[in-house]
Formats: structure tokens, C-alpha cells, sequence
């Protein structure tokens, strides 16, 4: 029998920044912001930031926004990333992203042209079917732990009813281990 490698990276650091995505996701995550091009950055789920300021990066040198929203804020101030963070001029909001106030900024800037939502929350199956109703033609949103707290069955089905279609090759996302998923509002 042919053992194949194991490809699966263990997390690690963006700018020192603790991070819960595997190289290869980080990678997958600029190749579909390249490919998106958005103007407006949602991400539902901050932790530790490092995603974040990945694509609060990105957005600076493309003349995107970018708005991030935890429950917690547990952006790692210990490794002095704040400056990084006013640097990169993104905007940072703490509370529940179903709460009314939170879920109707998060549909605004979902609903701007061009947008691409992230969802890596603590209820990522709600997180997607929420907000991607609000999203316009073109628009795109991923999940992160695809496999492990959202799962096809759950999603998948809705989202063709919203009208997006699989984004990125889900084959590829398994095997690069990235543990996300990706659509594109038709």
C-alpha cells in the first residue's frame, strides 16, 4: 500500500499572532481574495486576530475595508499587535453578531457590492445562513471549520436556495486540510 504524506499543518503564527488556520488555509484565503477582489471585508469570529490582520493586510494594499466581530475581544495585545492593528485601520466590534444592533451592521457592509463574509463565530451554520441572505450577486462567503462544526448537511442545501454556488472545489479544500468552504452568490 502507498502511504501518501500527511499534508494537514498544524496552526501556527500571522505577525506573531496566534492562529487557528493551517498555512495552507491562510494560502487558500488569499488566492480567493485575490480571485474575489471585494471592497468590503466581513468576519464574524476575531479571536485572536490573526486572520484579521491577514486580511486587514491584504486590504490596505488593495483600498478594501475590513470589519471584525467577536463576542470576546481576545485580540493578543501581549505581542504588541495593537499599533499593527491602527495601522491597518479595520474596524473592530465586540458583542454577539445576532444581537440587532451588530446583525444589521453585518448585513449592511455583507450587502455592499463586492463583499466577501468570513464566517468563523461560534455558530458558524447560523452565522451563514443569516447573513448570506443580505449578500449581492458576485458576493462571496467562507466558513473555517468545515467538516468539524458546520457540516454539509447543514448548509449546503440552504445556500443553493439563496442562490450561491460552491466557490472554491471542495475536493481541493479536503485535501489541502484547510477546513474551509466557499460560495458565490449567483
Amino acid at each position: 500500500m502507498i502511504r501518501l504524506p500527511d499534508y494537514r499543518l498544524p496552526a501556527g503564527t500571522f505577525m506573531g499572532v496566534e492562529c487557528q488556520h493551517s498555512p495552507l488555509a491562510l494560502w487558500t484565503l488569499e488566492l480567493v481574495l485575490e480571485d474575489a477582489r471585494p471592497k468590503a471585508i466581513v468576519e464574524i469570529g476575531t479571536g485572536s486576530g490573526a486572520v484579521t490582520l491577514f486580511m486587514a493586510a491584504w486590504a490596505l494594499k488593495r483600498g478594501a475595508q475590513v470589519a471584525s466581530f467577536d463576542i470576546l475581544d481576545r485580540f493578543d495585545r501581549e505581542r504588541s499587535t495593537v499599533p499593527v492593528m491602527r495601522r491597518l485601520q479595520f474596524e473592530f466590534t465586540v458583542g454577539d453578531c445576532f444581537a440587532p444592533e451588530i446583525a444589521a451592521r453585518i448585513a449592511a457592509l455583507a450587502g455592499e457590492e463586492k463583499a466577501l463574509l468570513y464566517c468563523d463565530g461560534g455558530n458558524k451554520a447560523k452565522e451563514l445562513l443569516t447573513f448570506a441572505p443580505a449578500m449581492q450577486s458576485g458576493g462571496v462567503i467562507g466558513c473555517h471549520d468545515y467538516g468539524t462544526e458546520v457540516f454539509t448537511g447543514q448548509v449546503d442545501g440552504e445556500m443553493e436556495k439563496l442562490g450561491f454556488e460552491r466557490y472554491v472545489d471542495p475536493a481541493a479544500m479536503k485535501a489541502l486540510y484547510t477546513l474551509q468552504a466557499w460560495w458565490r452568490k449567483k
